[in-house]
């Protein structure tokens, strides 16, 4: 009977080492999987710690840039400035030279022209040679007071007054303008105003904008030798009213177009310069643009030119 118990006691204890041997195993099994686990884990701290330090770096390397840049950009922006305010100081002294020249000029001018017109009165038989002479003192002054006009427009010294004006009115004194253009110049063009049906009013500076058409008829006549000439207006049902000088002149290359309106820019056909300084258009486009205005050219060579002036209500 003891010996019975004593081999079952065995047996048992066979059982619990084979199962404490199973354990210990699973436990070895699983300490080296949660060492492995540790040290990926202290490996990706190690890394984690590489970029955190490698993150402080570029961090730090930004910061220095950034304020590095702020200098720069405060630098360069006080640079500017002062470039800027020279500029404008020297803008304002070519303009009182402009007109210191252009009085200056025109006091012996004006004497002249008062002794040629005392010396056409005693010589009529020279009177054609006297228009010659005044037509050229007259072109001379008309370019003088150009490039003072422009000086004064590229400055912001030229104010505008803006007032009522009927669109029709406006027409009839371009009407008459031009036709007695035509006739000075000795062309053979026919001249047409179209008045606006519906006759409404616009808000302009009279005298500026007076100019400004003046002008694109002049250009309009000088580069029209054959044909007519065409100005009148549209009106626009959400109130804007375009104003259009059309000819049927030499017309305008499409890659010169762009450039029409730059300072001192002279149109070329063929070859051929005209005469002027250049300065007519940068006028007008300067005017426009004091009126918040919008100006467009639309020209096909050897069939004419049109500009059409757009004044938003």
């Amino acid at each position: 009977m003891q010996t019975l118990r004593n081999y079952q006691l065995i047996k048992e204890n066979r059982k619990l080492d084979k199962k404490v041997q199973e354990q210990t195993k699973t436990l070895k099994v699983k300490n080296n999987e949660l060492k492995e686990a540790n040290e990926e884990i202290q490996s990706q701290f190690q890394e984690i710690q590489a970029q955190s330090e490698e993150i402080k770096s570029q961090n730090e390397e930004l910061y220095w840039y950034k304020e590095r840049l702020e200098k720069l950009v405060e630098e360069k922006t006080n640079e500017l400035a002062l470039a800027l305010k020279k500029a404008e100081e020297s803008d304002k002294l070519k303009t009182a030279f402009l007109q210191n020249i252009s009085h200056e000029i025109r006091t012996p001018m004006n004497s002249i022209m008062g002794f040629m017109s005392l010396l056409e009165d005693q010589n009529p038989k020279l009177g054609d040679k006297f228009k010659i002479i005044t037509k050229s003192f007259n072109q001379l002054l008309s370019t003088i007071d150009d490039i003072l006009l422009l000086s004064k427009l590229h400055i912001g010294q030229y104010p505008i007054f803006k007032e009522e004006v009927f669109v029709n009115d406006f027409l009839e004194k371009l009407g008459t303008y031009g036709k007695t253009k035509i006739i000075e110049k000795g062309k053979n063009l026919e001249f047409k105003c179209l008045q606006c049906n519906q006759n409404p009013t616009v808000q302009i500076d009279s005298k500026s904008m007076q100019l400004v058409f003046e002008e694109l008829i002049d250009n309009a006549i000088k580069y029209t030798e054959n044909g007519e000439i065409l100005i009148g207006c549209n009106a626009s049902e959400n109130g804007n009213v375009e104003f259009y000088v059309k000819d049927s002149g030499v017309g305008i290359e499409k890659h010169q177009i762009k450039y029409i309106f730059d300072a001192f820019r002279k149109l070329e056909v063929e070859n051929k310069l005209f005469r002027g300084t250049g300065a007519g258009l940068a006028i007008v486009k300067n005017i426009i643009n004091l009126h918040n205005a919008e100006i467009k050219v639309n020209s096909t060579p050897e069939m004419g030119t049109t500009f059409s002036v757009i004044l938003k209500k």
